[in-house]
């Protein structure tokens, strides 16, 4: 028993270590976390905006050199780019309906990055 007791008590220590000079540097508050939170989160939405962007503009590319076929390119590819534009303007504009939209913009830009690799490796030998 008192092993968990100085457990818990060394794991409270540690947390006032890591909070500690964190709070001595910058004061931090709700309205302060919530203003560093939208930001991050607007930041995201600026991400996801450029990979909808780049994956949009590769495809041109790509089907030039014959590395996507047009089914991939029509499919998997036109969905990642509309879920990410979905997902990246829920995050800017801090909507939480099309942010949602990032549990499936990101698992299909996965999908994407890894048929890419594939097509590029097959041209490659």
């Amino acid at each position: 028993m008192q092993g968990a007791i100085r457990g818990e008590r060394g794991s409270e220590v540690h947390a006032r270590i890591s909070v500690r000079p964190g709070a001595t540097l910058l004061p931090v508050d709700d309205t302060t976390t919530d203003a560093r939170f939208d930001a991050v989160n607007r930041i995201d939405g600026l991400q996801m905006l450029a990979f909808a962007v780049m994956i949009a503009a590769s495809i041109g590319i790509f089907r030039s050199s014959r590395l996507i076929g047009a089914r991939m390119a029509t499919t998997a590819t036109a969905a990642a780019a509309a879920a990410l534009v979905a997902s990246g303007i829920g995050c800017l504009t801090l909507n939480p309906a099309l942010g949602a939209a990032a549990l499936i913009s990101l698992p299909l830009l996965l999908v994407w990055v890894a048929y890419t690799g594939v097509a590029v490796s097959r041209t490659a030998r």
